[in-house]
């Protein structure tokens, strides 16, 4: 399609290639494999540790409200931090 498809088209698609260089598919490919990589690893160290760790130390009174509270804020920046990586990949290709 490049840069010269129409407003709809370019609102209802996934992706859109900005150039008519089709080599570029790979690229997005790799792209969205480390996006769903990355959610993948948040998912597993969210829940993991927030909600299977943290709420069964809870449970059992190994912590209080004060631990409970910095326990949960712990995988947050994690994941933020894991997110972030993101923003330096390259692809060659792209």
């Amino acid at each position: 399609m490049g840069g010269g498809g129409t407003q709809a088209a370019l609102e209802a698609a996934d992706i859109v290639l900005m150039t008519d260089d089709l080599s570029k598919i790979a690229g997005a490919r790799a792209i969205a494999r480390r996006a769903y990589r990355t959610v993948q690893e948040n998912l597993s160290v969210g829940v993991g540790v927030v909600h299977v760790l943290g709420i069964a130390a809870a449970l059992l009174g190994w912590i209080g409200p004060i631990e409970a509270a910095i326990i949960h804020l712990g995988p947050d920046v994690l994941v933020f931090v894991n997110s972030v990586k993101l923003l330096r990949v390259r692809i060659q290709g792209v």
